[in-house]
């Protein structure tokens, strides 16, 4: 459980300030970041975690990406 809140904090524009993991359940304490202040740099890199170096992102779909790594329902 620890790898998998390492690896998603790495990917969405979260802190992880605190964590305490139940025996069927989890809790986070997290700010997560406003989309306004994800560079477009950064939207790519985290694009490329989730996804895969092979892939690449265009101009025209780095709002959506941009929006989905500040959500924090996502």
């Amino acid at each position: 459980m620890v790898r998998t809140i390492k690896h998603h904090s790495t990917i969405y524009a979260v802190d992880v300030l605190g964590f305490a993991i139940m025996g069927n359940h989890f809790h986070l304490l997290m700010p997560v970041s406003p989309e306004a202040m994800i560079p477009d740099k950064k939207v790519r890199r985290r694009f490329r975690l989730l996804y895969g170096e092979e892939l690449e992102l265009t101009k025209g779909v780095l709002d959506p990406y941009r929006n989905r790594f500040s959500s924090l329902s996502t």
